[in-house]
């Protein structure tokens, strides 16, 4: 409609990957055709070292439950 040529859907599973956690929309991504692009990886660009530890640490104890 508004003449996209291109959509970043950011992340998908690496190739061979079976049980990775990206798998299932990783499926869900492809089915809207395209090509894959890989792109350099993301980097974090940290202000202030103290949230940065603590958000850090938050990250961890989420994944833990």
């Amino acid at each position: 409609q508004k003449g996209c040529t291109r959509f970043d859907l950011l992340a998908i599973a690496p190739p061979n990957s079976k049980g990775h956690n990206y798998e299932g929309i990783t499926g869900f991504k492809r089915n809207f055709g395209g090509e894959v692009v890989e792109l350099i990886g993301s980097w974090d660009l940290v202000h202030n070292p103290l949230w940065y530890f603590l958000y850090k640490i938050a990250q961890k104890l989420r994944r833990r439950k």
